[in-house]
């Protein structure tokens, strides 16, 4: 039950009929059990499909073409206890 992030009483739930798994349990099933749960419709693609953090942006470059110098780390803090945020600037005027 740990594994798939629910309690006792809703695993019992799930058992018993009374509520279906959302997304994020058969997700977590699959993850750890490699089982392959149908949900409705829906293909494996909805259910491994993951938020994007509207506050990043994604650009398209090559890292062949930056270099060393190009780069500088700004910042880097704790995230809670198991993650670290790293914040870099590049400088993409400068060619490598």
């Amino acid at each position: 039950m740990r594994k798939l992030g629910i309690t006792r009483a809703a695993f019992h739930k799930q058992i018993t009929g009374k509520v279906i798994p959302s997304l994020r349990v058969l997700a977590n099933a699959r993850k750890y059990w490699g089982v392959k749960l149908s949900y409705g419709e829906l293909s494996d693609a909805y259910v491994n499909r993951k938020k994007k953090d509207p506050r990043q942006a994604e650009f398209q470059f090559s890292v062949a073409d930056i270099s060393k110098d190009q780069i500088e780390v700004t910042r880097v803090s704790p995230k809670g206890a198991r993650a670290v945020e790293v914040l870099i600037k590049i400088d993409l005027s400068k060619s490598a």
